[in-house]
């Protein structure tokens, strides 16, 4: 964890649907890989909104990431709900129990996560 900078960049909309970004960017001398999902729960005033998110049927894969590449994972949450909105997103990195707080601004609904893949 130590050698990743982690980002959440909300993205676009569609019907009932918002996509934000996860970005890991290794900020280390050496190679790191990561595999499967990360853990991504939303969050207000620090407590958890909503249930954590489900991971999608998408196939995993090691991803390498050099020193200043990047890799990500795509965030979908359904947001036909009325739910509050969160402050803050949670995410793990897959297979660490540390993990990161970053400001976001979502309806604290159905949630799904990606697996980690190449940025493109």
């Amino acid at each position: 964890m130590s050698q990743l900078t982690v980002r959440a960049l909300r993205g676009s909309a569609a019907q009932q649907q918002q996509f934000t970004l996860i970005t890991f960017i290794n900020k280390g001398a050496q190679t790191c890989t990561l595999f499967g999902f990360p853990g991504v729960s939303l969050r207000r005033n620090g407590v958890l909104l909503g249930k954590p998110a489900e991971r999608t049927a998408k196939p995993r894969t090691t991803v390498t990431i050099a020193p200043g590449g990047q890799a990500e994972s795509l965030v979908t949450d359904f947001s036909s709900c009325q739910a509050p909105l969160s402050d803050t997103v949670r995410i793990y990195p897959p297979n660490l129990t540390q993990f990161v707080d970053r400001p976001l601004e979502l309806r604290g609904c159905r949630i799904v996560v990606d697996p980690v893949t190449p940025s493109s």
